[in-house]
């Protein structure tokens, strides 16, 4: 019987702290939102200026909780700036997104406390949906394209690719709703439409750890192919650097006008490409004046009808003619 009492009096006491705090609630709901609804009103209701500035206060309050929740979330994620990870486009993409999202919902939230009838907004949504689809079109394009983007997988962040109809290239930045963020070797900024990214041919530089490095030498009709070649394939051989696998080799390409394209083809791993090429080509450049390699220029022989080359140093220059031509072939005078 006790047991029952003690048990009654305990349902009775939550009851009475239930009904306190829905009090509560009752008096701020009709007094700051919607004080013309309130069963107990006695006429005197609230100014709509205090339902604004609750509404208001909603807003600031819902901007920081969006923003400190977006912090939380980058961080949860490893998106900040001095943190890099590997699929830092599709985390960045995500964070975005439910950041916009959480706007959208915080500013219908704002107009329902003000008041504003809501039940109209999917009527009207539904009624301009085709006429912002019309005008927007390269919106949703570029939209879907970056959806596209972040499945194919065809970069990543800090991946130097290339666009050859753009006839543009540079390290990835970011990829956005709407478009990609390239940065170039010159520190130049370059905005691409998702649309123009998906539509067109991509070199991607970045993709794998071994990259071939070639360098086409041009030398004179008359060189000695074989040693050209040893003096080349020695160059790529003494560089540790050098991948023994595969492994470098030399071939002649091409005969130009005037000279014989000698190519150099080795591998190199694809962060020390650039560094690499450039001192290859000094130290081509010393080893071939070392071993008497010339290289091929163009240039222009002059010969008679009989086929016998010309000097100019050696033509002589009649008397009447002295002090207009010089050895040169230019005249000095009218």
């Amino acid at each position: 019987m006790r047991n029952i009492v003690l048990t009654n009096d305990w349902t009775s006491f939550w009851k009475a702290i239930g009904d306190w705090f829905g009090k509560i609630w009752n008096n701020l709901y009709y007094f700051w939102i919607n004080p013309s609804v309130n069963p107990d009103a006695t006429g005197n209701e609230s100014p709509y200026l205090a339902t604004f500035l609750f509404a208001f206060g909603i807003l600031v309050i819902g901007i920081f909780l969006i923003k400190l929740f977006n912090m939380i979330l980058r961080k949860i994620l490893k998106l900040g700036k001095r943190k890099f990870v590997k699929d830092r486009t599709i985390k960045n993409f995500i964070a975005n997104t439910i950041k916009v999202l959480l706007y959208v919902l915080l500013f219908f939230l704002f107009l329902s406390i003000l008041g504003v009838n809501l039940s109209g907004v999917a009527s009207i949504f539904s009624s301009a949906i085709l006429a912002v689809g019309l005008c927007l079109q390269d919106v949703i394009g570029n939209f879907a394209s970056g959806i596209v983007i972040l499945t194919s997988k065809p970069f990543q962040v800090d991946d130097y690719v290339s666009f050859p109809d753009a006839k543009v290239e540079g390290t990835v930045v970011d990829v956005k709703f709407l478009s990609i963020i390239l940065k170039t070797v010159d520190g130049q900024k370059i905005v691409i439409p998702n649309q123009n990214v998906t539509k067109n041919s991509i070199i991607n530089y970045s993709s794998y750890p071994v990259r071939r490095l070639v360098v086409n030498c041009g030398v004179q009709y008359g060189e000695d192919v074989s040693k050209v070649k040893r003096v080349l394939l020695a160059i790529a051989k003494k560089d540790k650097r050098t991948l023994k696998d595969p492994e470098p080799y030399v071939v002649l390409t091409s005969f130009a006008d005037s000279s014989v394209i000698i190519s150099l083809r080795m591998y190199v791993p694809n962060d020390l490409y650039w560094d690499m090429l450039f001192q290859i080509n000094e130290i081509i450049y010393k080893e071939f004046n070392a071993n008497n390699i010339s290289f091929a220029f163009n240039h222009l022989d002059i010969c008679d009808v009989t086929g016998k080359k010309i000097d100019l140093n050696t033509v002589v220059v009649p008397k009447k003619y002295e002090g207009h031509i010089s050895h040169d072939g230019e005249s000095d005078g009218d």
